[in-house]
């Protein structure tokens, strides 16, 4: 959270978990991580598949530095 923004959730099912990101499916994602929509962009994690654990991270980064601008800028 950075304010009141929520800029990730986590969603768990029975053969994978999401981990997404609101109004950011606008930002650059130069290893494809995740899967885009209209306005958000998700990653799909399954047990015993390797993650791209650098990518996901440059994600968080990206998806926190946009809302906090967001925020700060009005």
């Amino acid at each position: 959270m950075f304010g009141r923004c929520a800029i990730r959730y986590v969603n768990a099912f029975t053969s994978h978990a999401n981990v997404g990101f609101f109004r950011v499916a606008s930002l650059p994602d130069p290893s494809a991580v995740g899967r885009h929509r209209q306005f958000m962009r998700h990653v799909k994690l399954r047990p015993g598949a390797a993650a791209n654990a650098a990518a996901l991270h440059r994600l968080i980064d990206t998806a926190y530095s946009d809302i906090k601008a967001r925020v700060e800028n009005g």
